[in-house]
């Protein structure tokens, strides 16, 4: 149903995207005055592979985030919140495929949620107006500002907090089931829309997805997204009190588009609330978990983990 309505209302994702990854490519490149033939090696230069050595700072925030519990390493998790700060020097590499495809995702998300289905009327969440930064928090969005009377906004997303596991993260949005039944029934979508009374809305988890063309493939066949992506929704829909996720997969290889929706998971929310339960219990004994991710110490070292040569110290060595 949300991909024929996105259909409704053009094609123009395009040209923003293209202008908002072209920007943040570019961003720091030194361009010569005659750049015709230049231009490619400047950029390639400067984003096709950075490599460079940062102080990773543990700052013992209150929370995990929601995207780290489903490949969480429980032992790393309670170093971080026993150890507080940890000066660790560690080199990364950055793809200048791996920066794009980020710098694209951002951008379809920011077009779906402000561009798209804000004026739509079917998105809620909270609105900034783009003249007085005034929020209007937690509603569809407005139909002007009531601090200017301007009428263009920006979408920003919730941010949810539990306080019983120690979790927060970011939803892409609120969707009205209701609302989008009926533009489904438009021939024609045209912003602003005036709804039909609306009573008893069913609302749902809206969460945003840009993929390769074949991990887009993968979705098409199962509709089903990947255990971590139902992890973070079932966390979202808790903490809601809501039932559903809609997902919306984006193929920014071929500009595909397929939308379906999640239920809960009683069981699989149980097994994983147990383990940030057990997790949060080690910390409170300021004991590690008995499990390791890494099998070896070379293997911690491969994946930077800032804490590997003590997670690796002989039996009876004191933890703090």
């Amino acid at each position: 149903m949300l991909k024929d309505v996105l259909a409704k209302v053009g094609k123009k994702s395009g040209t923003i995207i293209s202008e908002k990854t072209t920007a943040g490519i570019l961003a720091g490149a030194t361009i010569a005055h005659d750049c015709t033939g230049a231009l490619s090696k400047i950029v390639k230069r400067r984003v096709h592979k950075k490599i460079f050595t940062s102080c990773w700072h543990v700052d013992n925030p209150k929370y995990f985030r929601i995207s780290q519990i489903s490949g969480m390493c429980q032992r790393q998790a309670v170093f971080f919140k026993l150890l507080g700060n940890v000066p660790v020097e560690i080199q990364q590499e950055i793809e200048f495929d791996a920066e794009s495809r980020m710098s694209l995702g951002t951008s379809f998300h920011d077009y779906i949620q402000t561009t798209v289905l804000g004026p739509m009327g079917v998105l809620k969440g909270n609105w900034l107006c783009k003249e007085c930064f005034v929020v209007h928090k937690d509603c569809f969005y407005p139909s002007k500002c009531s601090g200017c009377g301007h009428s263009s906004f920006q979408y920003e997303e919730y941010t949810l907090y539990n306080d019983e596991m120690l979790v927060c993260g970011h939803i892409d949005g609120i969707l009205s089931k209701k609302r989008l039944a009926q533009l489904s029934m438009a021939k024609v979508i045209v912003v602003p829309v005036e709804f039909d009374r609306i009573e008893n809305d069913e609302l749902a988890v809206l969460e945003i997805k840009s993929t390769s063309s074949f991990g887009y493939q993968k979705i098409l066949s199962s509709l089903e997204p990947p255990e971590y992506y139902k992890v973070q929704a079932l966390f979202y829909q808790k903490a809601l009190g809501l039932t559903e996720t809609v997902f919306f997969y984006y193929d920014r290889d071929s500009g595909g588009v397929v939308s379906f929706s999640y239920k809960f998971e009683q069981e699989l929310y149980d097994f994983y609330f147990g383990k940030m339960k057990y997790v949060l219990k080690c910390i409170e004994e300021k004991r590690l978990p008995e499990d390791k991710v890494c099998l070896t110490m070379k293997d911690g070292k491969k994946c930077n983990c800032p804490f590997v040569e003590m997670c690796f110290r002989k039996v009876g060595e004191e933890l703090v």
